[in-house]
């Protein structure tokens, strides 16, 4: 298998006439897809393609495209819906250490015979046309600097134009939901596990579908640390806490950041029966507490 950071790209590429045929937009994909399936490390397979979108900084219409058009010539294959590099595994493994010596020797005996050929008997005459084409073309230089100094003068030469800048790629809402849900958790984005990479994917997309933004995240922050034990306690949220909470942070915001279900509680009306028995109550400790005043005051009961 490929190491985890480097694969094996062939000379070949540049005489494939499958790669030469390719528009430059698909080269490219092409080539950042071999690096994705190397990174995957997982025999050429590719990661979901709301992941890959976001890997490549692209949008997953205009991926899929690529992908169509990769697979249409054999690039990349699908199995059971999931992308996969054909002939990944097998074009990334180890050579053997005998087949690794035979090539290693065969490129330098082609390497001698080349320099043998330029070396040989016509050397000489090789290095006198090269030296005359040297002096001609020093000479016609010198010339033509000689002819602009006389032109120009003492003229300054012009600056070269300042380089533009390439424009700023916007991030996609994948990738900006991904970054809040990843502050939200507390989790270090430039060292975050390929597992918990795929969790918040995962959540990142269902509150997506639901229509929730990363300004919605910043409301149930508030209610976590305000309302929450755990967050109470200073514990950041997981991935899946925010799914899970997200009906009672809803309620708590609503209710102007107050416990929703105690004040449900305070507010629930109270049944007929209930009242009576309550009255019923009040009445009885009221008459026990008139007749222990009066024996505390020597009247007969």
């Amino acid at each position: 298998m490929a190491s985890f950071y480097w694969i094996k790209l062939y000379h070949e590429i540049l005489d494939d006439p499958k790669m030469g045929k390719l528009p430059d937009r698909a080269w490219r994909r092409c080539v950042e897809l071999f690096l994705l399936a190397g990174d995957t490390e997982e025999g050429g397979a590719l990661p979901e393609l709301s992941d890959i979108a976001w890997r490549l900084r692209v949008p997953e219409d205009e991926l899929l495209e690529d992908l169509q058009t990769l697979e249409a010539v054999g690039i990349l294959g699908q199995n059971d819906g999931h992308w996969h590099v054909s002939n990944f595994a097998k074009r990334q493994k180890a050579v053997a250490d005998d087949e690794r010596q035979r090539q290693y020797r065969k490129r330098r005996r082609t390497r001698n015979e080349s320099v043998m050929d330029v070396t040989g008997d016509n050397a000489g005459c090789h290095e006198s046309v090269t030296e005359r084409n040297a002096d001609k073309s020093r000479k016609d230089k010198k010339g033509e600097d000689t002819e602009k100094d006389s032109a120009a003068g003492t003229a300054k030469p012009s600056k070269p134009p300042p380089e533009t800048p390439p424009p700023e790629k916007k991030p996609t809402p994948a990738q900006e939901m991904f970054d809040a849900l990843g502050r939200l958790c507390q989790y270090d984005l430039t060292m975050i596990s390929r597992k918990d990479r795929g969790v918040l994917n995962q959540v990142g997309k269902r509150l997506r579908d639901n229509e929730k933004t990363p300004d919605d995240l910043a409301g149930f922050a508030r209610y976590w640390y305000a309302a929450d034990w755990r967050g109470q306690k200073g514990q950041a949220p997981k991935p899946h806490d925010v799914t899970s909470e997200w009906g009672r942070a809803q309620a708590w915001l609503e209710n102007g950041g107050k416990n929703a279900r105690r004040n449900e509680r305070r507010s629930k009306p109270v049944d007929a029966s209930e009242a009576e028995k309550r009255q019923i109550e009040k009445e009885q400790s009221e008459h026990v507490r008139r007749v222990l005043e009066r024996r505390a005051a020597g009247v007969v009961v």
